[in-house]
């Protein structure tokens, strides 16, 4: 184990900004907004899509999914949460137990600073199922939440070794504002590999058999 810094990037839009363009699905997928019974579907969603990946790789909370799903109620529980913005993507026709999706394939978590400036979490898409548009399509589900309730500015911080994230972020009309460096512990050992349970396949999350 050694600690390492990760260089963060800091992007923000200003609403004012934004083009006007409805999010755009596969066909078969639908958005899902924010239901209390959903607690789990994206805790397990999250865990899924970062416990392998880079972030996974230098920040512990996304290698174990009790943390995650403890991160999830704490922002949830938190006066910072911005509820609106909390999306999945997930099958549009089967449903499983407790009003939960089949399979999910990403999500969105959303804070906010005040009532006028927003923050993207984190965009989470199984690394199966990237490259469909699906992030693109969160991100969007979201800043139109913001514009909605009048807030002003998106800010995020996102990895700057991400650069798939970088090239979406761009793409929407953020802009690189500032620079972090945030302390990390790496586990060279590991291999990059920290999946430790049944609960992250590639493509999906499944609920229902």
């Amino acid at each position: 184990m050694r600690i390492r810094y990760v260089k963060r990037v800091r992007m923000s839009l200003e609403l004012s900004e934004l083009c006007p363009r409805a999010p755009e699905l596969p066909v078969g997928l639908t958005m899902l907004s924010w239901r209390d019974s959903l607690v789990d579907v994206h805790a397990r969603v999250l865990h899924a899509a970062f416990c392998n990946d880079l972030d996974g790789r230098f920040f512990p909370t996304f290698r174990q999914y009790e943390a995650c799903k403890g991160l999830v109620e704490a922002t949830v529980g938190s006066t910072r949460w911005f509820r609106q913005g909390w999306f999945l993507v997930a099958d549009a026709i089967a449903s499983g137990r407790d009003g939960k999706p089949a399979r999910c394939y990403g999500a969105v978590h959303t804070t906010k600073t005040d009532r006028r400036i927003g923050e993207i979490q984190n965009i989470s898409v199984m690394p199966g199922a990237r490259r469909q548009g699906l992030g693109r399509a969160l991100l969007a589900s979201a800043l139109f939440a913001f514009r909605s309730c009048n807030f002003r500015r998106v800010n995020l911080d996102v990895t700057a070794e991400n650069y798939g994230a970088m090239r979406l972020y761009l793409a929407a009309g953020f802009r690189q504002v500032g620079i972090s460096f945030t302390e990390s512990f790496v586990d060279d050992s590991s291999q990059f590999i920290f999946q430790d349970d049944d609960r992250a396949p590639k493509d999906y999350i499944e609920f229902v058999t």
